[in-house]
């Protein structure tokens, strides 16, 4: 049985994750909407709600594409004199480029928002080793279509990107 109240942050993504009963905020803190872009087709992938797990390995998704961005924005405080109005402003690329993000730095991130999860559901030690290794998903079926029945499988598979 799933809590009523789930929060994760990883601080060298800055990635964060907030659920309280059905409402859930996933984001990004650094990134100028980086994520967003990078990770769009992903994204449109997830067809229904989500599982508590599933939440979890967005996160993960949305932490590996931030730390895949080759150009970072580049944030300032403006401060008018004048008015004393105060604004935040980013210098963005033109173009978000990505790096493909590599199983083994997934398969970390997965297993510090995922692994808990897990490991008291009782996974068999594939399904563990498949986390650990970047090769398992909870959002995705075998061909790649949302997942929205999400449990924990028997064995790992390749994680679409």
């Amino acid at each position: 049985m799933e809590e009523n109240f789930d929060f994760a942050d990883l601080y060298p993504s800055q990635a964060v994750l907030l659920r309280v009963n059905d409402v859930a905020i996933v984001a990004v803190l650094n990134d100028a909407c980086g994520v967003q872009n990078g990770a769009k087709r992903f994204i449109e992938r997830i067809t229904g709600p989500v599982t508590n797990i599933q939440l979890r390995e967005l996160l993960a998704h949305f932490a590996v594409t931030n730390l895949s961005i080759k150009e970072r924005p580049a944030f300032r405080t403006e401060v008018d004199k004048r008015t004393n109005e105060c604004a935040i402003r980013a210098d963005v690329p033109e173009v978000f480029g990505m790096e493909k993000p590599t199983s083994k730095k997934f398969g970390e991130i997965m297993w510090q928002t995922c692994g808990d999860i897990a490991q008291r559901s009782g996974a068999p030690d594939s399904v563990l080793q498949g986390i650990k290794d970047g090769q398992y998903t909870f959002l995705f079926k075998e061909d790649g279509s949302f997942n929205d029945r999400s449990v924990l499988r028997a064995e790992p598979k390749p994680v679409p990107f």
